[in-house]
Formats: C-alpha cells, structure tokens, sequence
C-alpha cells in the first residue's frame, strides 16, 4: 500500500504550503506531487518556488504561471480595476519579482507527468489535457468523463484550477481534483489538498484541509501596492470575482455580456432569456425582506436567467440539463469557478426536478451555497413562468409581502392570463424555500419600473 499527497494552487501562498507541507509529513508521506499555478496572487513567489525546490516536489505549469511568464516584467501595472485588470495587476507584479533563477524553475514545469504507483497509472494535468480553460470538477458532465475515460490513458487523472476538492470512480478511472493549497474559494480560507492511497489495482481518495497563519499571508501582501481585495481573498477563502463584483460595475457587465453573447450564438434569439431576466431581477428586488440577499446573489440570479434556456441548442426535451452542462463547460463565459457552479445550478433548476442532494453538481456545492441556488432557483422559476408564451405579455409587478402569502401583482396584456397561470404552478420551490403561499395577479404596478 502506498501513499501519495498531491497539492496544487499554491499561488505563492508560502504560509499556506508550509502548512500542508508539515501537515502531510506528519501522515508519514513522503511521496508528493504538486499540478500547479503555484504562484500569481500570493506574496512569496520566490519563496514558494524554492521551497518546491528544496523538497523536490515534482510539479506542473498551470495557466497562471504560463501567464506569468508570458509578461515582461519591464511592463506597467494595469491601472484599472475590473477583474480582468486586477487579475493582470496581480500577474505582472509577479513578473517583476520572479529572479531569473525562480523564472528558469518556473519554465522548466512541465505541462503533464505521468507515472505508476502501486499497480496504476497516473496522469496529472493542471486542467484536463488539451483543455486549458476547463474545470475537472462535480459540475463535470457524465459524457465528458466518459471521453477522458477513454482517451487519457490513465487509471487515476489528477487536476487542479477547479479550488474544488472533488473525487469520483467513472468507468473506472479515478478523476480527483486537489482543491488549493493557497487560495480556497469554497468560504473556507484553509489549505486544502488531496491524499491518493494505491494499492495492488485500487485506489481510495480523500481531501484534507490544513489551518494556516493567513495573518502572515496578508501581511506579506501589504506594502506590496496591490488593492486590499487581494488580501480578502485569503482572509475568506473566496475568489476574486466574488469579492470585486457588484451590479453594475464592470464585473457584471462583462458577465452578462458573455452570456447574451452566448445565447446569441447558440440560440440566435436573445429576447425571451431578456425578458426573464427583468422579470427576474424585479422579483429579487422586491423580494429582499423575504429572502435577505444582497449583490453577490443578485449578479448570480441575472447571469442564470440569462442562460436558463441555453439547454435548448441541444434539444429541448431535458434543456434544464444541457443547460447545466454548457455553463459548466464553455470557456467563454469569463466565470470564477464557485461563481459558475452557481450560476449552473441556478439554471439547471428552472424547470422539473427541485433541487435535491441526490443530484452531484447540487450536493459538491457547499452549505451555503445550496442554499443560495435553491431560493434564486425559486424566484427564476416564478419568472420562466411569467414568460412561457414568450409574448412579453408581463411587462413589470410589484410584491407585497406578507406573514403567509406573497402577492405579485403583474402589469400585464389581456393575453397574459395563461402566464401568469404558469408563474403560480412553477411556484412549487418557492413555496417550499420560503414557507409561504404564492399569488400572481393583474393590476395596476405603482413603479413600472423593475429593480
């Protein structure tokens, strides 16, 4: 029987790699490997490669190293601060303090390793091979499994870049993700990593998380000109996107752009998912005193109804589902990972099934965040329905909210009777998240005006 540590997303976190380094020393394991991204974000880059060094952890490019190494560290800080540009920041600040010698280290990572332990064959990826912008995580489709099964070669395929710990047997090959050493997006500011125990064919997975001194993280970041949103990020274990994003702000926009855009291209008609949307973000709105969310819930619920019916390019009999998938799936939507489970789960549950923890995408997300895709679920139920004749026939409501009942009541055409009919029947989540009674009515709206 063998033992073997696979850590991955350091992102020059050196306190965090530490951590994890002491913690898998204590288990007796000496065997450990690392799939990479280990710096970008983090105060100690320098540090962090020499340590791999020193320990002689085999390891991997990821893509923000490839990134790294692709800027000339001569070049300017970005000014800006949509994510795009605090992303870039971060990376070319890393540029200009990467030595010649932690920039030859770095380059000489290799994109894949392969090897056999303990009568299997390993492969290891940062992302899944040939696919540099995908997530090899519990969102991943069943068919999509099925094609690396049969392609990698490997009875055991290792990746990082998800920051989600996630393990499943598919036709019998192992998939695992590590999670991440340094910058957790799941809530849980932890170190994180994964432990593979090989023995005679078999192989049995399980994921660790290690407590650091993030104080020291954070205080080796400041002095360093970099905004304080990076410092939140290893303070809450969460992603940039989460923290940086608002309505409004740029963030957002670029998202439901990348949404519409996607909707145009695979449905060639963006005006129902629109329409849903309004109506969408009009119930968030006058919602808040039932349900209590704030920004990041609503950015969410938007880009969801945006691509609720995306599902549709691939036929329409199960669409709730290729809708999950293609969300998951498409590199184009500019989406942090929890931000796009999210999302995706929101999708998925715009028609039929409630959400429910026999379905793996809903039960690998955390706690809090089912709980959050459950009740946005709920309000874009209630929108779709408003919206099934794909008329417009609803053109704005108002809520009033009460101890036992909300009442939407619709701006509406005479045709919209059979909508607002759908509306109540789809409200089946929403009465189940927020324990009250659901009643769609026409009537004058005071501020037709949604949000």
């Amino acid at each position: 029987m063998m033992k073997l540590a696979f850590i991955g997303d350091i992102h020059a976190n050196l306190a965090a790699l530490d951590a994890v380094l002491g913690d898998i020393r204590r288990k007796g394991i000496t065997d450990i490997w690392n799939v990479g991204d280990s710096v970008g974000y983090g105060p100690r880059p320098n540090e962090t490669l020499s340590r791999l060094r020193r320990e002689k952890i085999p390891s991997l490019s990821g893509n923000v190293d490839s990134r790294v190494l692709a800027m000339s560290p001569a070049d300017a800080l970005p000014s800006s601060r949509d994510i795009s540009s605090l992303k870039s920041m971060s990376f070319q600040w890393t540029a200009r303090e990467l030595t010649p010698a932690s920039r030859r280290l770095l380059a000489s990572f290799p994109a894949e390793l392969r090897f056999e332990r303990g009568g299997l064959r390993f492969l290891l990826a940062h992302t899944p091979p040939g696919s540099p912008g995908e997530y090899l995580c519990a969102g991943t489709p069943a068919r999509r499994l099925a094609g690396l099964a049969a392609s990698c070669a490997a009875d055991v395929v290792i990746c990082g870049h998800a920051h989600q710990p996630w393990a499943r047997l598919y036709r019998g090959v192992w998939f695992i993700n590590t999670d991440s050493v340094g910058r957790p997006d799941d809530g849980d500011p932890r170190a994180a990593y994964a432990i593979v125990t090989a023995s005679r064919g078999k192989a049995a997975v399980r994921h660790y998380r290690a407590p650091y001194d993030v104080e020291a993280t954070t205080r080796a970041l400041s002095g360093k000109g970099l905004p304080g949103v990076f410092a939140r990020m290893f303070e809450e274990g969460l992603a940039l996107e989460s923290l940086a994003g608002a309505p409004g702000s740029k963030v957002q926009s670029r998202r439901v752009a990348d949404a519409r855009a996607l909707v145009r291209a695979l449905l060639g008609d963006e005006e129902h998912s629109g329409h849903v949307a309004m109506l969408a973000l009009a119930l968030f709105d006058g919602l808040r005193a039932l349900h209590g969310l704030g920004k990041a819930e609503r950015d969410r619920l938007e880009c969801a109804a945006w691509l609720h019916d995306i599902g549709w390019s691939r036929g329409g009999r199960k669409h709730h589902k290729a809708s999950l998938e293609i969300i998951l799936e498409t590199p184009e939507l500019a989406y942090g990972g929890r931000f796009r489970r999210v999302v995706a789960a929101i999708a998925r549950y715009h028609r039929r099934a409630l959400p429910s923890m026999r379905h793996g995408h809903f039960r690998a997300l955390s706690q809090p965040d089912r709980q959050r895709a459950a009740a946005l679920a709920a309000i874009l139920r209630v929108a779709d329905g408003l919206d099934s004749s794909r008329a417009n026939a609803v053109s704005a409501l108002a809520c009033a909210v009460e101890p036992a009942q909300v009442t939407v009541r619709c701006k509406a055409m005479k045709n919209a009777a059979a909508d607002m009919a759908a509306a109540g029947g789809k409200g089946d989540l929403f009465r189940r998240i927020f324990k009250r009674e659901l009643r769609i009515t026409s009537g004058p709206v005071p501020d037709a005006s949604p949000g």
